[in-house]
């Protein structure tokens, strides 16, 4: 079994999810970033994306927004504008489609 670190998933609203994870998956600005326990704090800017960690085996997705992420010694945090759970990967991917669609629809004036 992994290392486990604490995971929070939030928005302006709500905490979304939050709980001990084995690795967490984010769509940085930069391109995708790979977070295990131990990693080296970091504070980094989130695109619109896919978000999926690992809870005891099973991969679990969201579709976020923009945001930020922080990761200190044994603690991440996700703050999104937008968080949408997903059943599995092509339901994130769909989810997504429709999140990009309607975000260009918004400079479409």
């Amino acid at each position: 079994m992994s290392a486990s670190f604490k995971l929070q998933i939030i928005t302006p609203e709500i905490t979304v999810f939050e709980g001990a994870v084995e690795s967490v998956t984010v769509p940085g600005t930069a391109g995708s970033m790979g977070i295990l326990a131990n990693h080296a704090p970091i504070i980094a800017a989130l695109d619109i994306g896919i978000l999926k960690f690992d809870l005891s085996g099973a991969m679990n997705y969201y579709v976020i927004g923009n945001g930020m992420l922080t990761v200190d010694s044994g603690s991440t945090i996700v703050m999104a504008e937008i968080v949408i759970a997903a059943v599995d990967l092509a339901d994130a991917s769909e989810k997504l489609d429709i999140l990009k669609q309607e975000q260009k629809s918004l400079f479409i004036a």
